[in-house]
């Protein structure tokens, strides 16, 4: 086989992937032809051989071009050869020189070419080591498909309870009797571990809903969990999980949970109760109640109803109800998943959007808030009942009151403003003397001591004034001759506030 007929199984089999492998290759079986020509003796042989060379460059010009365009010494080398194959009527000692020439400047070529494809071969391999690690680095950040373990049902509900009195939920007192309630609000929330930086730690503290085993039955509401049902009939099983607040300096990690229960059963009347357990001491009483005002379904907690009560001191941090049992063979297996799903969770509940707009809502009324805290909520404003004495028909009765109970954080005060508009007829009163007209009923809110009010008489007088007792009961006095009976009109504006004793 002739050195073209190498050359083309070469050019058109060999998968080369640039341009100095092909030239390598090339000048590596140009040095061995040229070394056959040196080595031959026969000026005829010699002949055929430069002229087969020759033949197959001008045949394959388009690619020894891009050939000679990979390498310098290649091209020279080349040219050099063309010179020869093209006047080769030379005697064989001049031939051999010149080819040895040749030999010398196609070795120097492949030299450089192979140093070249060394750093290329280097520049590769630190390519590809680069390029594992960042492969390995992107599956190591992936998440492990056994702790983010998503459910397919429509219904997932995550809330914060961190001052959970400011997101709607509230706590009902359903008893009385004793002096202390199952649940209430504390102040916790915040935390600050040791072995976290000082920046990533929440100093203040927030209002946490706190269980107890005794004191009066009460229950917190969660309003909306369910936002539509379709057909009560597809008997959902629901997982309620919670995370305990441990402390303000120890990890907040303990999770609890109660196994499937029936959604059904949960709408029933009187709800699902369970025994208290070490994996369910909050969720020992639980019922599912519409919410007629928004058309959703409120989830009602109880502590303390048909004297079930839960574990004492348990402090929820965080509550998350779901249709999936995430419950791990190990508790921190359970915990994993549990934050994991409740940082997905919670961006979609109104619990985010609710704090937005609280705190707008909250910057923006702070200045009002200080002053309604100054001059009663409107809420607060009760008509006035009046009990007339004898002899005494009332006319008419405009008054009202309005009284808070408040704390400076040293003592407790009752704050009252009473506005009083009452008209009265008043049989047989004699001037001169003191008459007791009745009593209006202040004995929740009673003042600290009597008060004046104006008295105003319809008929021909020489003056009239009269008396609030701190009880509320109201006398005037009047100078004049009044005859059988005698209207008359008492007015007055009274504000007092005394510490609770």
């Amino acid at each position: 086989m002739s050195f073209y007929d190498d050359l083309n199984k070469f050019v058109h089999n060999y998968p080369y992937t640039n341009y100095h492998e092909v030239v390598l290759d090339f000048l590596q079986k140009l040095v061995a032809e040229l070394k056959k020509i040196v080595d031959d003796a026969d000026l005829e042989h010699i002949g055929e051989r430069l002229d087969g060379i020759d033949a197959m460059l001008n045949t394959e010009a388009e690619k020894i071009q891009a050939l000679e365009s990979a390498s310098v010494a290649a091209s020279d080398a080349i040219q050099s050869l063309r010179a020869i194959t093209t006047a080769h009527t030379l005697d064989l000692e001049q031939i051999h020189s010149e080819i040895d020439g040749v030999i010398d400047q196609i070795t120097e070529a492949v030299e450089t070419l192979q140093g070249e494809m060394a750093d290329m071969t280097t520049d590769f391999e630190n390519y590809k080591s680069a390029t594992d690690t960042r492969l390995r680095n992107v599956e190591t950040a992936a998440f492990d498909p056994s702790q983010i373990v998503m459910t397919n049902y429509p219904f997932n509900f995550a809330i914060s309870l961190l001052d959970g009195n400011k997101k709607g939920i509230k706590i009902v007192q359903d008893s009385t009797a004793s002096t202390t309630d199952s649940i209430t609000w504390v102040d916790g929330g915040n935390y600050q571990p040791t072995n976290i930086p000082e920046k990533q730690r929440f100093t203040l503290s927030h209002k946490i809903i706190r269980f107890a085993n005794s004191g009066n039955a009460c229950h917190i509401v969660i309003p909306s969990i369910i936002p539509c049902v379709y057909r009560t009939a597809v008997n959902w099983q629901l997982y309620f999980y919670c995370n305990r607040w441990i402390g303000a300096t120890s990890d907040n990690n303990g999770i609890s949970y109660t196994d499937g229960i029936a959604f059904t059963d949960l709408l029933a009347v009187g709800g699902v109760q369970k025994s208290v357990s070490s994996t369910n001491p909050c969720f020992v009483d639980l019922e599912l109640f519409p919410n007629q005002e928004t058309g959703c379904y409120d989830l009602h907690i109880y502590n303390g109803r048909n004297g079930v009560y839960t574990t004492n001191d348990f402090k929820v941090a965080s509550i998350m109800i779901l249709p999936l049992n995430i419950v791990g063979t190990t508790q921190a297996e359970t915990r994993q998943k549990y934050f994991n799903l409740f940082n997905t969770y919670l961006p979609q509940t109104v619990d985010g959007i609710e704090n937005t707009i609280e705190s707008s809502i909250n910057e923006a009324l702070a200045p009002v808030n200080q002053e309604l805290s100054r001059a009663f909520k409107a809420q607060d404003i009760d008509s006035l009942s009046f009990t007339p004495a004898t002899g005494v028909t009332v006319v008419s009765n405009h008054s009202h009151c309005m009284n808070k109970v408040y704390s400076d954080g040293v003592y407790a005060y009752f704050s009252s403003i009473y506005n009083i508009d009452l008209v009265v007829n008043v049989a047989n009163l004699e001037t001169n003397t003191t008459y007791t007209i009745g009593d209006f009923d202040i004995s929740l809110y009673p003042i600290s001591g009597s008060r004046t009010v104006d008295v105003a008489i319809e008929s021909p007088n020489n003056g009239s004034f009269g008396s609030f007792s701190n009880a509320g009961q109201v006398a005037i006095k009047a100078y004049g001759t009044f005859g059988d009976s005698v209207r008359a009109r008492i007015t007055a504006t009274i504000t007092d506030r005394h510490i609770v004793t």
